[in-house]
């Protein structure tokens, strides 16, 4: 049996440099475990197995929420970006034309600013297999891939979509105009993203309970820093529920022209961004001196230590660091020097098929990245 947490909000972000504690559940020879009855121990796993796939479908059913939302929103400002770019470099309208098209329709599409096709493929129809039972959450999961392989084949006849992509990330990182229109545009979709989040940590709050409840079963001694583990799940900065809403609303100013955004050339931190790492630093100090050391429940069946992990892992679409280009995932493309645009090789969208993990993705070459999901089921 495992439980995890989701791995995402929705929203653009920072490299969060206030980082989670975790502590490993303390079990000494002083506080032996209790041996609770294999009845007891098949009940309390069933449920802690349901209510982790309850959290999953609650956590697609936000990915929809985000996805649609953002899409819908951004859709206006996508066509903006596509025309200046196109008044720019007429011969480019092909390219941005199927840019365009393929980040709203092709799932096999990675590489676009924000790719709300492969989105829902990842974070939707991925997760939403994996609860079905075996053998049906395997085949669910093999007809995805191929219906992903067979819509990338059919969008491959359009024209190559990476000179449209580089044209969009250049105007709407390093020109001011276009940082501006960008930061309006994710200011607008900040309430939406505030919503998702919400709905993401509530679908999260039974299983998490049901598990620290078997832990507390199995070594009382665990019980305040399992209070602990629960409280940062709501207050911890980067990875709790107040974090994830500051950093929705905070987010859109890393995008502004400098000095209060980000240098787009050096990747230094503009004021909102320093201002955010000063919060999230502060307040998790705080927030070591006033708690215990969390600790990691371990629900009754778990094979693993760290069944529950104490806070989802929040990758940045805002930060040139970042490796996972999801909303958190401003596109990794986005800033800096040593920010990679997809480069053209050959007529095209840029997909492949390998072997990550569902909603994960390989930073190793642009237009080579890879997922699967039916291996993970």
């Amino acid at each position: 049996m495992s439980v995890s947490a989701r791995p995402h909000n929705r929203l653009l972000a920072a490299v969060l440099t206030a980082g989670v504690v975790s502590a490993a559940p303390a079990v000494t020879a002083n506080h032996p475990l209790p041996v609770p009855s294999t009845a007891t121990v098949q009940l309390t796993s069933a449920v802690t197995d349901v209510l982790a796939n309850v959290d999953a479908v609650v956590g697609a059913a936000a990915d929809v929420w985000d996805i649609t939302s953002s899409g819908a929103l951004a859709l206006p400002f996508n066509v903006l970006y596509a025309a200046v770019s196109a008044v720019a470099d007429p011969a480019a309208g092909p390219s941005l034309l199927s840019n365009l098209v393929q980040q709203y329709l092709n799932p096999a599409y990675l590489d676009a600013l924000d790719p709300y096709a492969e989105e829902f493929a990842d974070y939707v129809l991925a997760p939403l297999a994996k609860v079905l039972p075996a053998p049906l959450g395997t085949r669910v999961g093999d007809a995805i891939d191929a219906g992903v392989k067979a819509i990338g084949d059919a969008m491959d006849n359009l024209p190559d979509p990476a000179a449209g992509l580089s044209l969009v990330s250049r105007f709407t990182s390093r020109n001011d105009l276009g940082r501006l229109l960008f930061a309006t545009q994710f200011a607008i979709y900040s309430p939406f993203s505030m919503v998702g989040s919400w709905i993401g940590w509530l679908g999260g709050v039974p299983v998490n309970l049901e598990s620290s409840i078997e832990s507390a079963m199995r070594d009382p001694s665990e019980i305040p820093g399992l209070v602990s583990y629960l409280a940062y799940d709501v207050l911890d900065p980067a990875h709790g529920l107040l974090g994830k809403l500051v950093l929705d609303a905070a987010a859109p100013f890393f995008l502004l022209p400098g000095p209060i955004g980000d240098n787009p050339v050096t990747n230094a931190p503009g004021w909102a961004r320093s201002a955010y790492r000063n919060f999230t630093s502060a307040a998790t100090r705080w927030l070591k001196q006033v708690l215990p050391t969390p600790v990691t429940p371990t629900p009754f069946g778990s094979t693993s230590g760290s069944a529950v992990k104490p806070a989802a892992a929040i990758t940045s679409r805002a930060d040139a660091s970042a490796t996972h280009a999801r909303s958190e995932r401003l596109p990794v493309a986005k800033f800096g020097a040593s920010s990679k645009v997809p480069q053209a090789t050959g007529a095209g969208s840029t997909h492949h098929s390998g072997a990550a993990a569902p909603g994960t993705r390989s930073a190793a070459t642009a237009g080579a990245k890879s997922r699967t999901r039916s291996q993970t089921n």
